[in-house]
């Protein structure tokens, strides 16, 4: 079951606008607009910031494995919810401007969900999709997933070893209320997604070597 997510409950402080700008009017009454200009400028420079630069979560493992084996794991979300710790569903077309529906569940959160639209196909090297919360520019997210073949050598047409880098990249106005949490909890996230792929895509790997020495 899924349950209605709490993850945006740092959000609301913003239902306090109304008595802050009120407060601040206030203020200006008192003498004091220069203090209320100089906050205001502050949260308008942090709302630049973030939306110039983002906010980026960034992760790798080196997997003994071939990078087709990799890919094709990725990308069989019908089997995510058997081993995804982070992802624990997928729904739509694996294809270049196609709308996905995802089940995000960060550890000790309730599940997520986000309707990101794929922007990048690449067989056995990329996956990438760019996601919205409610509005472009409000807080928008970039998900990533690249397949780096690390071993020259190559047994049986299958390189021997790859990094498997997962990351993510985060602007919008909601961002710096998000941040903390973000870095924590979608990085173990992203960490315990790696993990359970290295543990199968080794597994699958090594039954593969064994098949084919059984065959010489």
């Amino acid at each position: 079951m899924v349950k209605k997510s709490s993850y945006f409950r740092p959000l609301l402080p913003l239902l306090y606008l109304p008595a802050f700008t009120r407060n601040f009017w206030v203020g200006r009454l008192l003498g004091l607009e220069y203090m209320g200009l100089f906050l205001a400028g502050i949260t308008v420079l942090m709302l630049v910031f973030y939306q110039l630069i983002p906010m980026k979560i960034y992760t790798e493992i080196e997997i003994q494995a071939s990078d087709k084996q990799v890919w094709n794991l990725l990308t069989d979300f019908a089997s995510f919810p058997h081993w995804n710790l982070f992802i624990r569903q997928i729904s739509g077309s694996l294809s270049e401007g196609a709308q996905l529906t995802v089940h995000f569940q960060p550890p000790g959160t309730d599940i997520m969900i986000f309707r990101p639209t794929v922007i990048t196909v690449e067989p056995n090297r990329k996956l990438r999709w760019l996601g919205h919360f409610l509005i472009p520019g409000l807080f928008d997210g970039e998900h990533s997933f690249i397949i780096e073949p690390l071993a020259s050598d190559v047994y049986d047409g299958l390189r021997l070893r790859v990094r498997f880098i997962q990351q993510a990249s985060f602007q919008g106005l909601l961002v710096p209320l998000l941040a903390r949490r973000l870095n924590i909890d979608v990085r173990q996230g992203f960490e315990a997604m790696n993990q359970t792929l290295k543990t199968k895509a080794e597994r699958i790997h090594q039954t593969t070597i064994t098949s084919l020495n059984a065959q010489v």
